[in-house]
C-alpha cells in the first residue's frame, strides 16, 4: 500500500474475501481502491476524473470520511490492467484540479473578452461591459484591474 496526505492507493484481492457473495458478475473481478482526500481535490475534480474514465472501468464511489471519498476500480475490460488505470486517474485528478483553479482565477478575464466580443457585435439591449464594470468597483481586492 502506498500512502500520502491526500491519495490512499490499496490493492484488494476479492479471492482473499470468500464470505463475500457476487451478486452480479463484476463484483467477483480484481478492485483496485484509491482513497482521496476531498481536502485537497474538491469533488466536482473527482466527478470529472471519473467520467473521463468511465470507458475503461466501472468505478464505485462511497463517502469513508468526512474529508474521504474512495474510488473502486472494477475491470470494464479484460485487457485494461487496474494499477495502470489507476495511476492514470490520479494524473487526470491532478490535472482536473488544476483546471478548476486556472478556470477560477480566469473567470473575470473570460467574462470581459466574452462582452467586449458583444459591444463589438453591436447587439442590441443594454451594454454588456455595464454589469462586469459594477463588479469590479465592489471587488475589493482589485482583481480584475490587475488582469485587464
Amino acid at each position: 500500500m502506498r500512502s500520502d496526505d491526500s491519495v490512499r492507493y490499496d490493492a484488494v484481492d476479492t479471492a482473499q474475501h470468500p464470505a463475500r457473495e457476487c451478486v452480479t458478475p463484476y463484483e467477483c473481478q480484481p478492485v483496485e481502491q484509491l482513497i482521496i482526500d476531498t481536502g485537497v481535490y474538491t469533488l466536482e475534480a473527482l466527478f470529472r476524473t471519473c467520467y473521463a474514465f468511465t470507458d475503461r472501468c466501472y468505478l464505485f464511489l462511497r463517502r469513508t470520511g468526512p474529508n474521504e471519498v474512495t474510488v473502486e476500480f472494477r475491470q470494464r475490460q479484460k485487457d485494461i490492467a487496474l494499477a495502470d488505470a489507476v495511476g492514470a486517474f490520479g494524473n487526470e485528478l491532478i490535472d482536473q484540479r488544476v483546471r478548476a483553479d486556472l478556470a477560477k482565477e480566469t473567470s473575470r478575464i473570460r467574462e470581459w473578452i466574452v462582452a467586449q466580443a458583444f459591444v463589438e457585435a453591436d447587439l442590441p439591449g443594454p451594454h454588456p461591459l455595464v454589469h462586469l464594470e459594477e463588479d469590479a468597483s465592489a471587488d475589493d481586492n482589485g482583481a480584475l484591474s490587475r488582469h485587464v
